[in-house]
């Protein structure tokens, strides 16, 4: 229900913002939407084979070993998502680090 409210929420925005501003450049905007999406899919696939080979082998390791073994692969996730969307050209992630 959460997500269908944004999404309606979103399209509401969206339709009186390009009302009240006029032409949007959606181009733009669905490339960039575009990059920043496989980007994140990406991420997700480094965080999932982190965790489906390198975390589960630490299981039976103590608590705190267990916790900085995720938040090494939190770290690496991030990483990967601003390297590749770098890579990417996606202008606001190169205006993050200029």
């Amino acid at each position: 229900a959460s997500s269908i409210s944004a999404t309606v929420n979103m399209s509401l925005l969206y339709y009186f913002l390009k009302k009240k501003v006029g032409a949007l450049d959606e181009a733009s905007i669905f490339l960039s939407f575009s990059k920043i999406f496989f980007a994140a899919v990406c991420m997700g696939g480094v965080a999932w084979s982190y965790n489906h080979f390198v975390l589960s082998a630490h299981v039976s390791n103590s608590r705190l070993h267990q916790l900085l073994w995720l938040f090494l692969g939190i770290l690496l996730s991030i990483s990967f998502y601003f390297a590749l969307a770098f890579l990417l050209k996606v202008r606001e992630v190169r205006k993050i680090f200029s």
